[in-house]
């Protein structure tokens, strides 16, 4: 009996020390789809959680500064969704998702369509994503884009400077035919303090 107490009591020391000393992915969670202007963004790429992070590293200079943005066009053609992860990369550096709309409304589905791998104004005139991925394989960055009916994002809200959707589809290499899958993205941005946010 006292064998089986010391045994349970080392097991319980084992277990508590492990999980205080835990540290990176281990720490976050997908966020919880809302849409509240929450200012959360989360997905998976091939089973790897992706999540925003300050840092003062760019990693392939990202086209804004910024964590997290939400900008668009002065006359509402475009709006697009940056994420970046500023501390290491990976498994994403550099997020981009390049909505092509006519109008402020945003509500509805937006199926992706073949990539340019460019934003703003340079970006093709339709939807489209495309991001900057670490091959664990070969130990590099790779740029990974939409093709056309390879994924949709879906905006759930869009109003009072809430944007809030979710999103999944697969990528594939820019120049080459290797993919990557997104699965369960969900944001909720506030578009008036997103920039401010801090994504530790």
């Amino acid at each position: 009996m006292k064998n089986l107490k010391k045994f349970m009591m080392l097991l319980l020391a084992v277990v508590l020390f492990t999980s205080g000393s835990c540290s990176g992915d281990e720490d976050f969670m997908l966020p919880t789809i809302t849409q509240t202007g929450e200012n959360t963004f989360g997905c998976y790429i091939d089973g790897k959680l992706f999540y925003p992070r300050d840092g003062s590293g760019t990693l392939g200079s990202p086209s804004t500064n910024h964590t997290v943005s939400w900008i668009g066009s002065g006359d509402n053609t475009y709006n697009e969704l940056e994420v970046n992860n500023f501390q290491d990369g990976k498994p994403i550096n550099n997020f981009i998702m390049h909505f092509q709309t006519s109008s402020e409304n945003l509500l509805g589905e937006y199926i992706w369509q073949k990539s340019n791998f460019e934003d703003g104004i340079d970006s093709y005139d339709h939807t489209h994503l495309f991001i900057r991925a670490y091959d664990y394989k070969e130990g590099i960055f790779k740029w990974y884009g939409s093709l056309k009916n390879s994924g949709k994002t879906i905006i759930t809200r869009r109003d009072g400077g809430i944007v809030s959707g979710t999103f999944s589809g697969i990528l594939t290499e820019e120049g080459g035919t290797n993919t990557v899958e997104i699965t369960n993205g969900r944001f909720d941005i506030n578009t008036f303090t997103i920039f401010d946010y801090p994504f530790p």
